[in-house]
């Protein structure tokens, strides 16, 4: 499951307005940085390029956690 749907339907689902994608990429380097999730990037079709991310903790840990 893709990371920015799986936000905005927790963002949907607890009525809290979504961050921009751009925030969202930051957020998410930030928890490469801190070893929850982790990161690879690739290449697209033609110039493009893409950051894969996976989570590296348990979901259920991570979606109930309390900040």
């Amino acid at each position: 499951m893709r990371i920015r749907e799986t936000y905005l339907d927790v963002c949907e689902q607890s009525g809290a307005d979504p961050l921009s994608a751009e925030r969202t990429r930051q957020l998410l380097n930030e928890l490469c940085f801190l070893e929850i999730a982790g990161s690879r990037r690739g290449t697209g079709e033609g110039k493009g390029h893409y950051s894969q991310y996976t989570l590296l903790w348990d979901a259920d840990i991570v979606l109930t956690l309390d900040t």
